[in-house]
């Protein structure tokens, strides 16, 4: 691949076929939501805009976990406005939600068959493999925006298209990882025409809020953790961490995850981390 010859034209037909206004291509950074989160804070930016990286060096994940990515793979970063009107700061927690809701239709999308979904918050899986992430950030310093009721937003996201996915890769992840090209060795996709559809799919629906049917209601559609034992564990830097074993219910009203424990009393998850775990069969064995 030329990249100089191929990155314009890639330009090109972003600009063109989504609703981007500014695209960035890199053949290495060390994490696209770094660059957006600097980018973002400039006022005359225009947006939705797109970092994209063909590597990413020192890219991360949710919890302050490494993310992964290698030849093949794709990162990048959108930076979108988000009218306060629309959705109350408070609310925020659902972008991370709409964004790995778009990143597993995108999925779908092209690949059509599997178990494909999404593990709350935002973490799609093929099964009980890993096929891509999502890090929802903001800038630090709040900008002069034209609409004074927008403020922006860094989504990153990852997803593991046409890389090999290395036993080192197994190894740093909760369960196993898995590509595209892993599930259709003979069908690779190209890069530029799974950004397209991504980028068309995460806008749209971090532009459009209905009250017909509330992410509550959707979120049966792609959650991967009902009726499954989990465990929820707060982050480790704050005073006092808990941890919570048991079945999840879906989400609340809020986006929070419901997790029944073993006692039939209901706590909800809204930060941490969710790790599966596996079911244990509770009856006896008679003895002989």
């Amino acid at each position: 691949m030329d990249f100089r010859t191929e990155a314009p034209e890639w330009r090109e037909k972003l600009l063109s076929e989504t609703p981007l206004k500014e695209v960035e291509i890199w053949e290495s950074l060390p994490s696209t939501n770094t660059r957006s989160l600097e980018i973002a804070r400039d006022p005359d930016l225009k947006t939705p805009a797109l970092v994209w990286a063909l590597e990413q060096t020192a890219g991360r994940g949710r919890a302050g976990k490494t993310w992964l990515s290698s030849t093949g793979s794709l990162t990048l970063s959108l930076i979108v406005e988000i009218d306060t009107r629309l959705l109350a700061r408070r609310d925020w927690f659902y972008l991370a939600l709409k964004s790995g809701m778009a990143v597993c239709d995108t999925i779908r999308s092209f690949c059509p068959t599997g178990a494909i979904g999404v593990k709350w918050p935002n973490d799609v899986f093929v099964g009980d493999q890993k096929i891509a992430g999502v890090l929802v950030e903001t800038p630090s310093q709040t900008q002069l925006l034209e609409n004074q009721h927008a403020q922006r937003v860094v989504i990153g996201i990852g997803v593991n298209v046409n890389n090999d996915i290395s036993d080192v890769a197994r190894k740093s992840l909760d369960r196993e990882a898995v590509s595209l090209q892993q599930l259709f060795p003979f069908e690779a996709v190209a890069l530029i025409t799974f950004t397209t559809e991504l980028s068309r799919r995460v806008l749209r629906e971090l532009t459009t809020f209905s009250e017909e049917k509330t992410i509550s209601d959707r979120w049966g559609e792609y959650c991967l953790l009902t009726g499954q034992l989990v465990e929820w564990q707060t982050f480790e830097q704050e005073c006092d961490p808990a941890v919570h074993t048991g079945i999840c219910l879906g989400i609340a009203s809020g986006g929070e995850l419901r997790i029944q424990k073993p006692d039939g009393s209901e706590v909800l998850a809204n930060r941490g981390s969710i790790r599966w775990l596996p079911r244990v069969n509770t009856v006896r064995k008679k003895r002989f």
